[in-house]
């Protein structure tokens, strides 16, 4: 065999070589790892608390029932040689307010017993009667450090609607004996007693923070407040403030203030996997009805990549007359602040490559975008030595064009969702939730390793109604 049939096979060997498609994958991008992430800041909701007096009126009636006070010794009170037993009729209580104070009219009937020892060595003669009388009551009610319901009640006058007497009979006649100013002495020595009995039976009565705990727990499951957009809202209570009470004859009024995360979802309902457990309240002089809320709305860069393959995958753009680039599958991702796009090119080109943006926010459009998108560092050093044509603008223009997000409908829906929460909300029958939201406004465009988020900023005024008070033992 000849030289030159030996060297035929060997020039179509390096020939085929030559025409074989290499792969080149650029190396992954570095970031900036200490770029500050978003933090989100809790939003502070100051809500005016309103109660009618009917309302509480509703309340005491329920708590105020049968026997309040009893002192069956007649050594007591320094021997005072009276017992007395102290009902609510069937009457109703009345409740108004003045200040920081509850007024309260309490119609009561009086079981009394006399002992009389008529001489050194008679029999004690002893002589029942009932009467009623209307006690007249303030209290402060104040809440406690653990959300223990503290009232103070003072007795500032009584009312004798029948005027208590003892009846004797001495055989010829029946003497009758107004005891009224016993009596009411007696009461009186013991009113201190009596409205302690009141303060305690209210305490018991009034489980603030079991009512408190039920409601903070029900305001951190996701509400469905739109069907149409499958708005979600979720709140995240993490602090609660208290301003003294405040009364009129009419309402009980106080503000809350609460420091909340506010989230909200379009789609499925959100899964809560953390709730945050009722703290103490912080009692502060003063607190107004607005509230600066900070929203945001996000696209995870899940949905993101999926919206990109549904553009992207298999499809092939002409880069020049004789190069062609087939884009296999693209991956979106968020580092230190940036957005990198992943793809993988076939075709006059075979490999990764990497793109970096920083993302931004049309506000006219309400659109997410990537600015100033370009090769990574990385990718273009490959593209320099493997394929320089592809560096000219056409993929760059197909990306930028490509990856960006209508999120009008996200935006809608947030809006629906605080809407929808302050426009007569109401909680199991226990309170109702009104207010007035002003526009969203662009505070910043984030991102972190799970999304893009677009934070808005907002305030508006709120307030509360409490429908029911749940009294019980």
């Amino acid at each position: 065999m000849s030289k030159k049939s030996l060297s035929l096979p060997l020039i179509f060997l390096l020939i085929l070589g030559s025409c074989a498609v290499r792969r080149f994958d650029s190396p992954t991008p570095e970031y900036n790892a200490e770029t500050d992430k978003y933090v989100p800041k809790a939003s502070i909701v100051s809500i005016p608390i309103e109660v009618q007096m009917s309302t509480i009126t509703t309340a005491m009636n329920g708590v105020l029932t049968g026997l309040i006070y009893e002192d069956v010794d007649y050594k007591n009170n320094g021997g005072d040689n009276l017992q007395v037993r102290v009902w609510r009729t069937k009457k109703l209580i009345t409740v108004e307010g003045e200040k920081d104070l509850l007024k309260l009219y309490l119609p009561l009937e009086i079981w009394a017993k006399y002992q009389v020892d008529p001489c050194a060595i008679c029999p004690s003669i002893e002589k029942s009667t009932t009467f009623d009388m209307d006690l007249y009551l303030q209290t402060n009610l104040k809440v406690g450090k653990n959300w223990e319901v503290v009232p103070t009640t003072l007795a500032t006058d009584v009312k004798f609607i029948t005027s208590p007497t003892l009846s004797f009979d001495v055989g010829i006649d029946v003497i009758h004996i107004p005891i009224t100013s016993i009596v009411k002495s007696a009461l009186m020595s013991n009113m201190a007693t009596i409205t302690t009995s009141i303060d305690e039976e209210v305490a018991n009565s009034v489980p603030l923070k079991k009512y408190m705990t039920d409601v903070w727990d029900m305001v951190q499951d996701p509400q469905l407040m739109d069907s149409t957009y499958k708005a979600w809202l979720t709140l995240s209570p993490v602090e609660i403030y208290l301003s003294p009470l405040v009364c009129d004859k009419k309402k009980l009024k106080l503000s809350a203030g609460i420091a909340t995360f506010i989230d909200t979802k379009l789609g499925d309902k959100p899964i809560i996997s953390h709730k945050y457990a009722l703290t103490d309240p912080v009692i502060k002089d003063k607190l107004d009805n607005k509230f600066h809320l900070e929203l945001p709305v996000s696209i995870d860069f899940k949905m993101a990549t999926e919206l990109a393959n549904r553009n992207f995958k298999d499809s092939t753009f002409q880069v020049s007359k004789r190069k062609k680039i087939k884009i296999n599958d693209i991956l979106i991702y968020g580092k230190g602040g940036e957005v990198f796009v992943k793809a993988d090119l076939s075709g006059s080109f075979n490999g990764l490559v990497y793109f970096r943006g920083q993302p931004a926010f049309d506000t006219l459009t309400n659109k997410i975008y990537f600015k100033d998108i370009d090769f990574d560092v990385s990718t273009k050093n490959v593209l320099y030595k493997a394929a320089a044509w592809l560096l000219h603008g056409t993929i760059k223009k197909v990306m930028a064009k490509n990856c960006v997000y209508d999120i009008t409908q996200d935006i809608e829906g947030a809006k629906i969702s605080i809407q929808k929460y302050l426009s007569g909300y109401s909680y199991a029958n226990l309170l109702t939730i009104k207010g007035k939201l002003d526009d969203l406004k662009l505070k910043k465009i984030v991102t972190d390793e799970e999304c893009v988020k677009v934070v808005f900023y907002t305030s508006g005024t709120v307030g509360m109604t409490i429908d029911n008070i749940n009294m019980g033992k």
